[in-house]
């Protein structure tokens, strides 16, 4: 069923608001690149070859190739915007209200331009030069990448459409399970990520221990706290997309691998539960212990969900296989602990 202004009742967002979400979140982002490539290439022939390409607190100390630079402003400009833009058009209508999708969409176009407008000032400040070791230093031109980042992105976040809530007509009773008085029941499953992010962790501790290796083995030399603290962060970073998910008649926990962090929703806080679909990047900006549309969440991946309302207004979403068997168990919880109190 489609309404007069072309919103279903399940979708985010309207046609026009879908243009206007193309135009502001992937539209703007292309005219600032093709803005900045255009300028580059205007100062070509004054340009020393090769460029700089990366400085540190003595000058510069990194050289590349003008396109090199080009297709990296372009590569980092448009291709996070599109992103972030797909993401939003492909969220659906949220319960309640949320600023995700402005967010993201201000993000792509402050990405967009801090890096056109820092990369093409520090290519314009070497024209002229023979050397390009002779380049100033680029901190000016990254403030004002920043500056200008934060003023466009905030433009697209008043631009950016406010999505519609879902039609609570179109909800579905949830299956409740019917259990006896006396029946002791429990529902246990891990909640992992799926298999691209599991490919990603990998390149995470690739990448993390790698870098643990370079400092120790570098001339300048490293120390073991070096290694441990990359340890750390590898060991609670991989851990926060394992978590053990647990109904009982005690209610719901969801607890870390490492055994914290750890949530508990006693039986008696629990108004309400549903199996739902989550889309992680558009409803809660991304992986891991998130907060997003008024939802708190532990999102390892995108699939079903258990979405739990508790009497407090407040709202808890974990991503695991098996939802609806989950929410129909704890739905049989609570209707027995409230036939048992209303006895």
């Amino acid at each position: 069923m489609s309404t007069g202004n072309n919103r279903s009742a399940t979708a985010a967002y309207t046609t026009a608001e879908r243009v206007r979400i193309i135009v502001v979140g992937l539209a703007v982002p292309v005219v600032i690149a093709a803005a900045g490539v255009i300028a580059v290439l205007g100062w070509v022939p004054s340009l020393p070859d090769p460029i700089a390409t990366h400085w540190s607190g003595a000058g510069p100390d990194g050289y590349g190739s003008v396109g090199g630079m080009i297709a990296l402003i372009v590569g980092l400009s448009v291709g996070f915007a599109a992103l972030m833009t797909a993401a939003v058009l492909l969220m659906p209508a949220p319960v309640i209200p949320t600023h995700t999708p402005r967010i993201l969409i201000g993000a792509g176009v402050f990405l967009a331009a801090m890096v056109t407008v820092a990369m093409t000032a520090s290519i314009a400040m070497q024209r002229g030069l023979v050397d390009a070791a002779q380049a100033p230093g680029v901190g000016q031109a990254l403030l004002a990448g920043v500056g200008v980042g934060l003023v466009l992105g905030f433009l697209a976040w008043l631009g950016t459409p406010e999505s519609a809530l879902r039609d609570p007509d179109e909800e579905v009773a949830p299956a409740v399970l019917q259990l006896a008085p006396t029946e002791r029941v429990a529902w246990t499953r891990t909640a992992r990520p799926g298999v691209v992010m599991i490919v990603a962790i990998m390149v995470f501790i690739v990448v993390f221990g790698a870098i643990a290796v370079a400092a120790v083995s570098s001339p300048d030399g490293g120390d073991w706290w070096t290694l441990a603290v990359v340890a750390a962060v590898i060991v609670v970073g991989v851990a926060s997309f394992f978590w053990r998910v647990r109904i009982d008649a005690r209610g719901l926990a969801v607890t870390s691998a490492l055994g914290l962090p750890r949530f508990r929703l006693p039986l008696a806080e629990i108004e309400s539960v549903r199996a739902v679909d989550v889309n992680p990047l558009p409803e809660f900006g991304g992986w891991g212990i998130r907060f997003g549309g008024g939802r708190l969440g532990v999102v390892v991946r995108a699939g079903e969900a258990i979405e739990v309302a508790r009497a407090s207004g407040k709202i808890f979403v974990v991503t695991v296989d098996d939802a609806a068997t989950a929410a129909a168990l704890l739905g049989g919880l609570i209707g027995r602990r409230a036939a048992s109190s209303e006895s």
